[in-house]
């Protein structure tokens, strides 16, 4: 084999492998685990504006993500329970209510919040 056809095929093999990292990387971070940016202060002293958190996402659901990668093409929705359910206390990330969906997907903000009730509870603010 000549020289260059080594360099070609070595060529090849590292945009294979570049290939395959960057689809599991995508596949991690929509199904697995993902980084988050704390927005406000609303969670101080547990988290400060500015932080940045992890979160798994198989927990409590497992969703499809909803863009395909570098694009605004959205994915189609499926949807499958986690393995654990919401308790008092945990740390919960969901999308902002009524964000504008035609705003591309990195555009969107997320809200990082204590869970403080579940059904049946009762909460009030005593002052």
């Amino acid at each position: 084999m000549s020289n260059w056809h080594s360099w070609l095929y070595k060529g090849y093999r590292l945009v294979r492998v570049l290939i395959l990292v960057i689809i599991l990387s995508w596949l991690c971070k929509s199904f697995i685990i993902s980084v988050y940016y704390v927005p406000s202060f609303s969670m101080y002293p547990t988290l400060s504006g500015g932080d940045y958190v992890l979160a798994t996402k198989y927990d409590y659901n497992l969703r499809a993500p909803g863009y395909y990668p570098l694009t605004g093409i959205p994915f189609p929705y499926s949807f499958i329970g986690g393995i654990g359910s919401v308790q008092k206390g945990d740390i919960m990330i969901f999308d902002l209510p009524l964000f504008p969906r035609e705003l591309h997907p990195t555009q969107k903000e997320n809200y990082i919040k204590r869970c403080v009730g579940m059904p049946g509870d009762t909460t009030s603010l005593n002052r």
